[in-house]
């Protein structure tokens, strides 16, 4: 390289906010369960990215809150830090506690408030010094979760708020958190940490494009973020008694950076928290070969079982199935019954072609 241009890049590598690595992320935080990891990651065993900023999105009472609370979770399992901003003002020691979160530990970080500009002097503040300190400190990775940043509001909206007052102005609010959270995105992109948000969508009204796609996502908030997961739900029932016993969550990669988007799974999320990491991957195994299923029977290698005894499986099948986790080509796109279209609100299934009535039909 000519001696000019080589030093161009070592000027830009001196200059301030100026990244000049291309490497892909080195570091993934488990989302908790691993068909949700291979959807949003391409990997079984990975999940959300480090320096990039990812969006859990979906309909109210849909887990949004718990797959934020769950990726907390992992971060402390891993053996890193976990910084918490709760805007909603709905988090405590004992739900958290509930989750699996060690309130104690000295590297969570918890804050609340419901103030875009305090927010980002939070934020700000977390990042300076973790930049400052992390070689230094041997600081580990962190996990960055706001929940949600639907409820951040202007200072105008927080005064009147406060005053007992009325207050719209949607189109300065749009901005600012555009704003924010295209800062959000550059300040961690050189670093550590791993940016996870809550956000509620909008129904689409258009009665005709609402088949195809129920869920809108405001296009200014879109953009900064790299994995966005949309989940959507119905009840989670026990067989016996029938009592709602948590949430049965379509877990649809709205938007990804690392592999083929809009892929989705089926997962179960009981409100005990009791999380099982290998929720939806029979139907992950089915989908990739590694499985067959007949009915209500699955053959694993020569071996049938039923769901229902299929936890002493589901080692081996894991297994196998990141052994043959080659071919990119194939998709998740789990076959949805029509009970199941019309509550999770998914709009037509990439597969689902409908059938053309016959005189019999008729």
């Amino acid at each position: 390289m000519k001696n000019g241009l080589q030093g161009f890049r070592k000027k830009a590598e001196k200059m301030g906010n100026v990244i000049t690595s291309s490497k892909p992320p080195h570091l993934w935080l488990n989302t908790g369960f691993y068909s949700v990891n291979k959807v949003i990651s391409g990997s079984y065993n990975k999940g959300w990215a480090n320096g990039r900023l990812g969006m859990v999105t979906g309909p109210s009472d849909s887990g949004k809150s718990l797959l934020a609370m769950s990726a907390a979770v992992q971060a402390q399992r891993a053996g890193y830090g976990v910084f918490i901003l709760d805007t909603e003002f709905a988090l405590d020691d004992d739900y958290m506690s509930n989750v699996g979160l060690d309130v104690d530990d000295e590297f969570l970080f918890f804050n609340k408030t419901n103030s875009i500009a305090t927010a980002k002097e939070l934020i700000s503040n977390f990042l300076k010094e973790y930049k400052e300190n992390k070689v230094s400190e041997n600081l580990p990775p962190v996990a960055l979760i706001i929940d949600s940043i639907d409820r951040l509001l202007t200072d105008s909206h927080v005064k009147k708020d406060e005053a007992g007052e009325m207050y719209q102005d949607q189109g300065l609010h749009a901005k600012m958190l555009k704003q924010f959270c295209s800062d959000l995105a550059q300040g961690i992109g050189d670093q550590e940490i791993f940016g996870i948000a809550t956000k509620q969508p909008y129904k689409n009204q258009d009665p005709i494009m609402v088949r195809v796609e129920p869920w809108i996502i405001t296009d200014a908030l879109k953009f900064p973020f790299s994995q966005i997961l949309l989940v959507t739900n119905v009840r989670l029932k026990d067989k016996k008694t029938n009592e709602i016993e948590g949430i049965k969550a379509t877990a649809f990669a709205y938007k990804t950076r690392f592999c083929k988007p809009r892929q989705k799974v089926k997962v179960d999320i009981p409100y005990d928290i009791s999380l099982d990491a290998y929720s939806g991957i029979l139907d992950a195994a089915v989908t990739a070969g590694v499985l067959q299923k007949n009915g209500g029977w699955y053959n694993f290698e020569g071996e049938k079982f039923q769901e229902s005894s299929s936890a002493e499986h589901m080692d081996a099948i894991f297994k196998k199935l990141v052994e043959t986790d080659e071919d990119s080509n194939i998709v998740f796109d789990v076959e949805l019954g029509e009970d199941e279209m019309e509550d999770h609100e998914l709009g037509t299934s990439v597969n689902t072609r409908r059938k053309k009535k016959t005189p019999q039909d008729a």
